[in-house]
């Protein structure tokens, strides 16, 4: 498996621009080993409103 990068700061693509999370972040982990593999950004309300209107 490859190694993932744990310190990259992933962000959300919404209306065309790259956004950072206004939520910080939440970790995803593998269901399988219940090991934490990474960290996502996590989106306010208002950017999951803003992502389904399409910007």
């Amino acid at each position: 498996m490859d190694t993932i990068d744990r310190e990259r700061h992933y962000k959300l693509l919404i209306g065309g621009e790259w956004q950072a999370g206004q939520n910080g972040t939440y970790d995803v982990v593998n269901p399988a080993t219940e090991e934490v593999v990474g960290r996502a950004p996590e989106a306010s309300r208002g950017q999951a409103l803003d992502a389904a209107r399409g910007g």
